[in-house]
């Protein structure tokens, strides 16, 4: 049975697994650990008006988890996918109102929904990333 006391024993989870199955592991990982954010996120995005382009989806919908691959880095990205949620970070922080092609004096203040997502779901996103390196292990034997 494998314990994990703190986030520091992950290299000691890495290295159970043979690199071909490290390969794969990484960004399944990665993935679980910020699924809890991603889920929240949804749940707490705005479902309001939408006249401003009324065929645009509805911002919760844009949300997504997407793994990046670099030469020695795997990356997991969490939010709003371009271009259908491009302007998730004028809601999460607020903008100038726009009337007719012009700014105005007035200010649209921010709805806040992907800073707390993540802040509530940090420690549910670990013991994911966590219990789903545990299970790659046990499936490769290890």
């Amino acid at each position: 049975m494998i314990e994990i006391r703190e986030s520091t024993d992950m290299d000691k989870l890495l290295a159970k697994l043979p690199v071909e199955v490290q390969h794969k592991a990484i960004p399944q990982a990665i993935r679980a650990g910020l699924a809890p954010s991603a889920k929240r996120a949804k749940q707490l995005a705005p479902r309001g008006d939408r006249s401003h382009n009324p065929a645009a989806p509805p911002l919760y919908t844009t949300i997504k988890v997407v793994i990046r691959r670099y030469s020695e880095v795997t990356l997991g990205l969490m939010g709003a996918t371009w271009p259908e949620g491009a302007h998730a970070h004028l809601v999460e922080r607020g903008h100038k109102l726009v009337a007719w092609g012009r700014e105005t004096t007035a200010t649209v203040p921010g709805k806040e929904f992907m800073a707390p997502a993540v802040d509530q779901t940090q420690a549910e996103g670990r013991r994911a990333l966590i219990k789903k390196l545990v299970d790659l292990i046990k499936k490769a034997g290890g």
